[in-house]
């Protein structure tokens, strides 16, 4: 193994995207003090908040930005309330306001360009979640009925591909869609976007209607899929394979669910009846942990399936070479049992390769290449047990999560470190102290897990001392340790955030009379 492949998820987290930009300044640092010969981010799939960080990430890399001036700057010190407000009456919040972000961020008056030499060479896939609100309706190809069913998604995606070569023209062409990813509902209007670039893609996965001017109307992606590590690992799929290389999932999870106390919390035994206000809060955040809980799910049986799996092989192998023994078989008896073997399973993998082709072919959707499993009966036992269980291809998968619970005490929630995650994540928007505190718990965060995890993912005596100490070095610079606003609520805001607060409420009633007015 001479190099760690990184593929990274970024959910939705709205303010609290300052603690997933803590996190990635300080795995970008690192990254930075290893170089690509060891540690490599080639793909980031994202949501909502992450999507606008994942594109900051890229550039970061791919442009040799400074990740820590590049990621406060657009998560501490330009994305404020004060920044964001509007006295227009389509949305609480000005979408220009991200737009403005976007580019002085990534446009090329934003943060500078490093060095071509400390360039990641290795192009960057990214994939951002969006929420299609005309909903598109497929047509689903059925081999056994010869027939197709049609069902309706409001999931919709953005794909892109980053070279050391793209300039900042590029990255303003691609941050619109960033944007509308990163365009909750709750605060901002809705973007309309062209995909005509991508119509034959729509129409040959079987899309009806796709509209004449190829345009549709979106909001925050995190709405429909706020965790997508299912498409993080997609997008590995159409990754070339790198024998020497080993593959890392990592998810930056600003908001992990906690387990509630079964004797005391309010949704649990003889507790009194929630209020509708805390009942329907608790159920917004429902949502987004019960997709990376189906994610993690699936992944564990993924492994558990490539285990199983592989040891049906070695069962047939084992009973042939008994059968052989206690038959007295000659070798060429033997050669010949195992040959029939052999072609038989062929002969099943071949038809279900078959199938699984002419069904990708129906979606619209490329053939990958398949390994010739050769003469060897493992090898084709194998080939044909992951074909038809759909493993064909796959490795196991190992997945890391950074969250403010890796250094949580006993007790401790999530809600009692992170300061912007009151007013449904938008708290932190209110002050930009809330944002440094956040912030700097990313960071910390992931320079504990870069001290006590990766070394396991890097070649044996791989040295981490310089890693760590540009790591420590320019934490040391933020000068935020003692900015910790964990817990914060409505009573840590000051008697002019209370009033912006209250003239942002008395403008969302504006937006909603507004509204009904119009119809």
């Amino acid at each position: 193994m001479s190099k760690l492949r990184v593929s990274m998820t970024l959910p939705g987290a709205i303010s609290l995207g300052a603690y997933e930009g803590g996190a990635l300044a300080a795995l970008l640092v690192a990254a930075r003090a290893l170089g690509e010969d060891l540690v490599v981010v080639d793909s980031i799939a994202a949501a909502s908040a992450g999507s606008i960080t994942a594109l900051l990430a890229a550039r970061s890399l791919l442009r040799n930005v400074d990740p820590v001036t590049l990621l406060t700057k657009a998560w501490v010190e330009l994305d404020s309330f004060n920044a964001m407000k509007t006295h227009s009456l389509d949305s609480p919040l000005s979408g220009d306001s991200l737009s403005k972000i976007a580019a002085a961020t990534v446009g090329p008056d934003g943060v500078p360009d490093g060095p071509a030499g400390g360039r990641q060479q290795q192009s960057i896939r990214l994939s951002f979640a969006l929420a299609n609100l005309a909903g598109m309706t497929y047509d689903i190809p059925t081999i056994q009925a010869g027939t197709t069913v049609q069902a309706t998604t409001n999931l919709d995606w953005f794909d892109a591909e980053l070279g050391p070569a793209d300039d900042a023209a590029r990255y303003l062409e691609i941050a619109p869609f960033a944007l509308a990813s990163g365009a909750n509902a709750i605060g901002f209007p809705p973007k309309n976007l062209d995909r005509s670039a991508d119509r034959q893609k729509y129409l040959d996965a079987g899309l009806q209607g796709f509209p004449a001017d190829g345009r549709f109307w979106y909001t925050d992606g995190g709405t429909v899929n706020n965790e997508p590590l299912g498409r993080t690992i997609d997008l590995v799929g159409d990754i070339p394979d790198d024998p020497e290389a080993k593959r890392l999932y990592l998810l930056i999870h600003p908001d992990p669910s906690a387990p509630a106390d079964a004797t005391s919390g309010p949704w649990s035994g003889d507790s009194p009846q929630p209020s509708w206000t805390r009942t329907g809060t608790h159920a917004i955040g429902m949502g987004p942990s019960q997709s990376i809980y189906e994610d993690l799910r699936k992944l564990q049986k993924t492994n558990s399936r490539l285990e199983w799996s592989r040891s049906i092989t070695e069962a047939v192998e084992t009973g042939v070479a008994g059968a052989v023994r206690k038959l007295g078989l000659s070798v060429e008896q033997a050669r010949t049992l195992r040959g029939a073997l052999t072609d038989a399973a062929r002969t099943s993998l071949d038809t279900v390769r078959a199938a699984q082709e002419a069904t990708t072919a129906a979606a619209g959707r490329p053939t990958r290449p398949r390994d010739d499993p050769g003469p060897n009966l493992e090898n084709v036992l194998t080939s044909l047990v992951e074909a038809a269980t759909g493993l064909e291809g796959r490795n196991p998968i190992t997945v890391e999560v950074v969250s403010p619970l890796l250094q949580a005490t006993a007790g401790q929630r999530p809600a009692d470190l992170l300061a912007g995650l009151f007013l449904f994540h938008f708290g932190g928007f209110l002050d930009i102290k809330f944002r440094q505190s956040d912030f700097a718990l990313g960071y910390r965060n992931m320079r504990y897990w870069l001290e006590h995890d990766l070394a396991r993912h890097l070649p044996a005596g791989t040295d981490l001392g310089p890693a760590r100490a540009a790591v420590k070095a320019r934490y040391d610079e933020l000068g935020w340790d003692d900015i910790d606003w964990g817990g914060a609520g409505f009573g840590a805001l000051s008697g002019r955030e209370q009033l912006q607060l209250a003239e942002l409420a008395f403008h969302v009633g504006h937006v909603v009379a507004n509204d009904i007015h119009k119809g």
